[in-house]
């Protein structure tokens, strides 16, 4: 499994990518986390003090969400088509991310997503079911025994489904909001939340 670039060196304990390592990409020489945030003071609230004013979005909260995602929340599964995957579902060259291993379907019993086949049309009803969970223990205990329920709306949403934990469950301004996909405005949120703590851990 390919584990975020923040973890891997977590778990190593110790930097698997010094500087001076990375060859070609500037960019993305020796970073663990890459993020990019928009500029615009119409719209977005740079103070620390939660009160953010009507129309505008923290800007503190939105960098929590998105390191969130470079700790390793984050899956490599996604839809094409109909088809569900990850990368080119070759072997030799792909692999899925340690996310993916603790992910599951649940109708009336609970399939691995993992254990449908990468490319197959399974998986990538599976994923957009409203029926994928978290089934790793940490997370399931800090849920409170129940498996936290991951983002998977009936149309695939690049970049918000599966990734996330569920909008309508975890809504917002509630203790485990800051992992959904959508962030509102003057929604204020500068703790992760123990479920993607749970999530993280696992």
């Amino acid at each position: 499994a390919f584990y975020a670039v923040a973890l891997a060196n977590a778990l190593a304990g110790e930097d698997l990518d010094p500087p001076g390592t990375s060859s070609t990409d500037p960019y993305d020489a020796d970073v663990d986390i890459d993020a990019t945030f928009a500029d615009d003071d119409n719209l977005i609230y740079y103070g620390t003090d939660g009160n953010v004013p009507a129309g505008k979005y923290d800007f503190a909260s939105t960098v929590m969400h998105e390191l969130g995602h470079g700790l390793g929340f984050l899956g490599a599964l996604t839809v094409q088509g109909d088809q569900g995957g990850y990368g080119s579902c070759d072997p030799a060259f792909d692999a899925p991310f340690i996310f993916d291993r603790s992910t599951v379907h649940v109708t009336s019993s609970t399939t691995r997503l993992l254990d449908y086949a990468c490319g197959s049309t399974a998986m990538g009803t599976a994923l957009r079911s409203g029926s994928v969970f978290w089934d790793g223990a940490k997370g399931v205990a800090a849920a409170g025994g129940t498996r936290p329920e991951l983002f998977a709306p009936s149309t695939w949403q690049q970049g918000s489904s599966y990734s996330h934990l569920d909008e309508t469950v975890y809504a917002s301004g509630t203790l485990n909001s800051l992992m959904t996909p959508i962030g509102d405005a003057q929604e204020v949120n500068n703790e992760p939340g123990p479920i993607a703590l749970g999530i993280l851990a696992d």
